[in-house]
């Protein structure tokens, strides 16, 4: 402690009063430094770091000087994680400054360490729930419970208390821990079946009880799926009573009975659904009595099945979630009239993604081409793309014959029509199938059919989806010019940002980086409250490997935003930029500046992978901190166990700690992709030479000269050919 206590008064002492330099020494003789007798390794100089930064972090709270402070504390606590009693002190003062996401990351971190104030700990919770944030708002809560005591007994309880108990449960069920949902619901259950105990708490009585067929409902389904039966079976009654739906009350009890494995009770309380309120049956109701028949009738269920769903099917008001059901069945048997039959009785009432790929699929395997293109124009009428329809819209852009035909047929329909066939998005339709089977000329002419009949805001997403579509496909030149198009039109204005963005990156990708760099400065210009926009013109300055303009133009943006401390999609881009400042740094050379740059990041994102992996690759690069390196990077990889670069990053640190058959093991799963970096293989090559493989080394070195050469990467093909010409010369 006194050695601590002297470094504090030192860093803490007034500039002022200390002796001017050029004034004789009090002292006969000059001051020496310490040198210890052993010398301290990187985690002894990591704790001696920690306190200095400490002692820093008290005097500029002492000055006011908040963020900083912060800044000093989590790093202090970074270079010593064993220093929980940080974790407090952090959590305070990030609250204090309203720094919600930041607070709430480092309360995770000390939850079960130490102990955070628990009036911030409910806040968090809260907040988070809020957001739906439910595994991390359920970790703050249940820290809450460890740190007080709640009490079980309601007759102790206050209002907080079963709030509390109630969230609890709550988050559980949507978490489906049904197991902790019911243990937590059944400490405020008496509270919730007796209202009369609450009635003098209005507040209590709203929160727990506003809504009681609600409340009921949740607490009974928790002990359904938790197996209390009798608990579930009371509470869904007093649903009933509350909101008196006979046929709801019967689809539950069956879902008790089977349960319990009462089949024949179970398909009694369905059948009466089913006759009586089907409006009352979803899907999962209609699975239980599928299962139910399998159980009861084995073979012939399903005959039993289509019985009673057809019947149901045919009322005068027919449930449309029977009508579902039907369709889903006879699509997985692949009865393909039948599955279009009833997606066509949904198509008018229901058309949603799932009915409309259904009933394509059902066109499709039938060969009905009409009917498909009809189909496939009313969803792309709707807004719809391939894209939205998912696995089908890959499955029939790689049918050639298929997308031959529907072009083929849209053209006969636009010499006829043209407007019926824009107007009912065939046109657009086929341009989505030209697209997707990168017919791009015929795609052209098709959008520019459907766009003259389109409205102002599908306009706009049509292009973007058409100009990003382009892009993905590497179409850069003709990206540039749909993303153009999408800026001249002034009615699609409220797309505007989106569309300079990504004309931006399509210039940069092209090779046209003068023109991306006056792009990337208008767009900036034209948003200048948006940081995305705003650091364009540094992402291009990086591309064009102009890396001293990159560094200032990074750091305008960071002195722009990085006041702003409540907007949680804010900080993640002033992350990103930190890292691309980081980056910038290295090519230049600028180690130093490129460190603080990702310790920046971890102070704020002490979990991040990306930062700590590169920070780690930066250390290992200079042989230091190689310990601390190797743990940073694992944690990395073991967040991202198949990223290449972490991976790459393991390796190296094992390289450079001496550790040879490590560093082969995980070079040689970093260079295991399709196309491994340049980078990657001259790394595992060096690897393989010191693991006294020379013969693999100079091959896999060869790979590396090639993929340098793919990249224009003349320096480093340079370092790696001269290690092949080495080993030839003494072949030789």
């Amino acid at each position: 402690m006194l050695s601590f206590l002297l470094l504090l008064a030192i860093v803490t002492a007034d500039p002022s009063a200390a002796p001017d330099g050029n004034e004789a020494s009090p002292f006969e003789e000059s001051i020496v430094p310490l040198v210890p007798v052993t010398p301290r390794d990187e985690f002894q100089q990591a704790r001696i770091a920690s306190a200095a930064l400490y002692a820093e972090s008290r005097l500029l709270q002492r000055r006011q000087e908040f963020p900083a402070a912060l800044r000093r504390l989590q790093r202090a606590w970074r270079h010593q994680p064993q220093a929980v009693e940080l974790l407090p002190e952090i959590v305070l003062l990030a609250s204090d400054l309203q720094r919600t996401d930041e607070t709430v990351r480092y309360a995770l971190i000390a939850a079960g360490q130490t102990h955070i104030d628990p009036l911030v700990l409910r806040r968090l919770a809260l907040r988070l729930s809020s957001q739906q944030r439910l595994p991390e708002a359920l970790r703050l809560y249940e820290l809450l419970l460890e740190q007080t005591k709640v009490p079980t007994e309601v007759d102790s309880m206050e209002l907080g208390d079963a709030l509390l108990w109630f969230e609890l449960g709550r988050i559980c069920f949507l978490l489906r821990d049904y197991g902790r949902a019911s243990e937590y619901f059944s400490r405020i259950q008496p509270l919730i079946e007796s209202p009369d105990k609450i009635s003098q708490n209005p507040t209590l009585q709203k929160m727990l009880v506003g809504q009681p067929d609600q409340t009921y409902l949740l607490l009974a389904e928790s002990f359904l799926q938790a197996g209390q039966f009798a608990r579930a079976e009371g509470m869904f009654r007093r649903v009933h009573e509350a909101l008196p739906d006979e046929g709801a009350l019967h689809c539950r009890l069956a879902r008790i009975a089977a349960q319990q494995g009462d089949d024949d009770r179970a398909l009694d309380y369905m059948d009466r659904c089913l006759n009586e309120t089907p409006h009352s049956l979803d899907g999962d109701d209609l699975r239980l009595l599928a299962d139910v028949l399998s159980r009861r009738f084995g073979e012939q269920a399903e005959t039993e099945l289509l019985k009673r769903l057809e019947s149901a099917a045919e009322a005068d008001e027919p449930s449309p979630a029977v009508i579902r059901f039907l369709a889903a069945w006879q699509t997985d048997k692949q009865r393909w009239d039948q599955a279009q039959r009833w997606f066509l009785r949904l198509i008018d009432a229901e058309p949603d993604e799932t009915v409309l790929a259904g009933l394509c699929e059902a066109y499709w395997k039938q060969q009905q081409v009409e009917p498909l293109l009809d189909t496939l124009g009313q969803a792309a009428a709707a807004g719809v793309t391939l894209r939205d329809l998912g696995d089908l819209g890959e499955r029939l852009v790689t049918d050639e014959t298929l997308v031959g035909t529907l072009l083929a047929e849209t053209r006969k329909r636009l010499d006829a029509d043209q407007q019926a066939t824009a107007l009912t998005g065939v046109s657009l339709a086929a341009a989505d199938l030209a697209i997707g089977a990168r017919r791009y000329d015929e795609a052209e002419s098709f959008f520019d059919i459907a766009l003259q009949w389109k409205e102002d805001d599908l306009r706009a997403s049509t292009l973007l989806n058409w100009g990003l579509d382009l892009l993905m496909d590497r179409q850069y030149a003709r990206a540039i010019k749909v993303f153009r198009r999408g800026l001249e039109d002034k009615r699609l204005a409220d797309r505007e940002a989106q569309s300079r963005y990504f004309l931006v990156r399509a210039l940069a990708w092209a090779g046209e980086i003068d023109q991306a760099m006056a792009e990337a400065e208008t767009a900036a210009a034209a948003f200048p409250d948006l940081p995305r926009l705003a650091s364009l013109p540094a992402l291009i300055l990086s591309h064009a490997k102009r890396y001293e303009q990159a560094e200032a133009k990074y750091q305008a943006v960071l002195e722009r935003f990085d006041g702003m401390h409540d907007d949680a999609a804010l900080r993640s881009e002033m992350r990103e930029v930190r890292l691309s400042l980081s980056h910038v740094c290295t090519r230049l050379d600028k180690n130093a500046e490129a460190e603080e740059w990702l310790e920046q990041v971890l102070d704020e994102f002490p979990d991040d992978a990306g930062a700590l992996n590169d920070l780690g690759y930066l250390w290992a690069e200079q042989g230091k901190n190689l310990q601390w390196a190797l743990r940073m990077i694992q944690k990395a990889v073991d967040t991202d166990p198949e990223n290449a670069a972490y991976l790459d990053s393991l390796g190296w640190v094992y390289f450079r700690l001496g550790q040879d058959a490590e560093a082969v093991r995980w070079l040689e799963k970093a260079a295991g992709g399709d196309e491994p970096d340049g980078v990657i293989l001259d790394h595992l090559g060096d690897a393989y030479w010191k693991a006294n493989q020379p013969e693999k080394a100079v091959e896999i070195w060869r790979r590396a000269v090639e993929t340098f050469e793919k990249s224009a990467d003349s320096s480093k093909r340079d370092e790696t050919l001269e290690k092949i010409e080495a080993y030839e010369n003494r072949k030789q």
